[in-house]
């Protein structure tokens, strides 16, 4: 399949982005695919964060899209390590980001008819919710667009789930991975969540 992808790093008042069309398998090959790129060699566009543009096929406004509306694939049972999302809002309040190796943006999404679909860094965009943030525009992600349900059902693996009515717990027991959607998006997740992460300020 030809999926176009975009890597977003905000820094201070820009964005700094780059697109590209790969030919990949499913959304995780196209992820790798282009975290093969030299990132010293990519010619990064830039906008201001608060900039419009004309709006095509492959694009969208960062600086419109809460984080809070993003939906999620996991459940609170799902994450499985607060101390590791603590660890990640004391870098984020430090002026850090969160990176997969150190330069690539650890959250991923894919654009549905139905909003962007969260299928990787739930533990990170938690912390950055934590930590504050809002909008997509300020936190680094990479957005694979115009996907399909057949393309997220990689994400429940061999399992035969339905992201519209459940989520995947890969902490459960074997044959009980999957679970009822009770939280729709990361508003809810983060909701349900929040007063367990916090209790490191209590």
């Amino acid at each position: 399949m030809n999926k176009n992808i975009k890597i977003c790093y905000p820094r201070k008042e820009m964005i700094y982005s780059f697109q590209k069309e790969v030919v990949a398998e499913d959304i995780y090959q196209a992820v790798k695919i282009i975290e093969e790129e030299r990132i010293e060699r990519i010619n990064f566009d830039k906008k201001k964060k608060n900039e419009k543009r004309e709006n095509g096929e492959n694009e969208i406004e960062e600086n419109e899209v809460r984080l809070g509306s993003i939906i999620n694939l996991h459940n609170k049972e799902g994450i499985c390590c607060l101390e590791r999302i603590r660890n990640m809002v004391s870098c984020i309040e430090n002026g850090k980001d969160i990176f997969e190796d150190g330069k690539w943006p650890n959250i991923k999404l894919a654009q549905m008819k139905e909003g962007l679909i969260l299928f990787d860094g739930h533990h990170s965009l938690l912390a950055y919710m934590i930590a504050g943030k809002k909008y997509l525009s300020e936190i680094p992600h990479i957005l694979i667009f115009n996907c399909n349900d057949s393309e997220i059902k990689v994400v429940f693996g061999k399992l035969d789930g339905d992201w519209k009515k459940e989520v995947v717990n890969w902490q459960a027991s074997a044959g009980n991975e999957l679970c009822i959607r009770r939280e729709k998006n990361m508003d809810e997740l983060f909701t349900s969540l929040h007063a367990d992460i916090c209790l490191r300020n209590e």
